[in-house]
Order: C-alpha cells, then sequence, then structure tokens
C-alpha cells in the first residue's frame, strides 16, 4: 500500500495510531466529512500476510464541524476506541466501535458514545484500551484548578460498557494537563502530566 495512498490534504492522517495483531487504526482528525472541516475520520489497515490494505473507514454517526474524531485513538479485542476532543465547544467525547459479523462479513459498528465531560476538558484527548477496559484522558478538565486535568476508566460489564472510575493527580495543579495521555495494561494505568511543572517549567510527571 503507497503510504500515502489515504492521505488528504488537512486530514492529518497519523495524528494517532494503534495496532493489536493483524489490524491497525489510524486517526485523521483533519478530514472533511458532509462539508464540516474537521469531523475527523479512523482508518481500519488489515493486514492478509503480504501487504497492509485498507479495510475500513470510521466515521462518527454524529460528526460535526471541529469534532476532531480521531484525536486519539486504541484498539483490541474488536473494540475501537475513538477520541473526539473537540466535540461540543471542546468538551469532548469519545466513540466505541464494535467488530461483528453482519450477514456473514465482519464489520465495524458504532457501538456507544459517551461525553460525560464539562465544557472545554477535551475528553477524548487520549485513550488506552486494554482487557475490557479503557482510559481516557480529559486534560483541560479544571477539577484541581485551571486545566489541571482527569482521567476517566470504562469497563465493559453485563453487555455494556460503565464508567466505573474518575481519576485526578493527587498533587493536581493549574495547568499540569493530567491525561495528556494515558496507557492501560492489565492492572496499571500511565498517566502523563507533560505541563506539570514540579521540577521546572513543563518539566512534566508521570503518575502510575
Amino acid at each position: 500500500m503507497p503510504e500515502n495512498s489515504l492521505r488528504s490534504q488537512e486530514s492529518y492522517f497519523g495524528n494517532s495510531v494503534a495496532i493489536d495483531g493483524n489490524t491497525a487504526i489510524v486517526g485523521a482528525p483533519g478530514v472533511t466529512g458532509g462539508g464540516a472541516t474537521g469531523t475527523g475520520a479512523a482508518h481500519i489497515l488489515e493486514f492478509d500476510g503480504t501487504k497492509w490494505h485498507n479495510a475500513y473507514l470510521l466515521l462518527a454517526d454524529d460528526g460535526e464541524i471541529g469534532d476532531r474524531f480521531g484525536t486519539s485513538v486504541s484498539i483490541g479485542d474488536d473494540w475501537a476506541i475513538i477520541g473526539a476532543s473537540g466535540d461540543d465547544s471542546n468538551k469532548g467525547s469519545v466513540y466505541v466501535f464494535k467488530r461483528a459479523l453482519v450477514n456473514g462479513q465482519p464489520r465495524w459498528q458504532q457501538h456507544v458514545k459517551f461525553d460525560v465531560a464539562s465544557a472545554g476538558d477535551n475528553f477524548g484527548h487520549s485513550v488506552s484500551y486494554s482487557s475490557g477496559t479503557f482510559v481516557v484522558g480529559a486534560p483541560k478538565d479544571d477539577v484541581n484548578g485551571f486545566n489541571s486535568g482527569s482521567i476517566y476508566v470504562f469497563n465493559y460489564q453485563s453487555n455494556n460498557w460503565t464508567q466505573i472510575e474518575k481519576f485526578t493527580a493527587f498533587d493536581g495543579a493549574n495547568s499540569d494537563e493530567f491525561g495528556g495521555s494515558v496507557s492501560i495494561y492489565a492492572d496499571i494505568i500511565a498517566v502523563g502530566a507533560d505541563a506539570d511543572d514540579d521540577d521546572g517549567s513543563f518539566s512534566g510527571s508521570v503518575y502510575i
């Protein structure tokens, strides 16, 4: 597959990436859809044993100008988690897609959307999935001061995704942007706060 075969002007293809086995997902939050700039998209790429090919294009069912769907992506266990940090004037949201058989063929379908944060929080700026749990960063949350940041944890149980936790830094302060990056594996979550000033301006920190 030519490396530029999925790119278009200002699509920001590759802004976010994730891989699980022979399936990869690539965010393109600048993609224009329905005449609205920056609605965003996510590409599902699959490896057939010889080469990678573009298998599916995922779009939000309610995408609007500036949503930036595809800001963040994560994939695993037939789930795709996609952040749209610009949704609803930067409140942000996260979409969950499920891969399932439709008429005997695998298809990706939107399963649920979460928009649980407050105005300007940039919920969905970062996402990470592992074994039935995903984490979402909201680095502009003001819970511990202006742009101090937070993360949300969601778990799949009884055939539904449910928010089970919201965390903030124990020493959260103005402009730390806790949740700027997140990663989860098994029972461990790592959270980046790259604007934390503990060791000097923008020295940054990571919380486990």
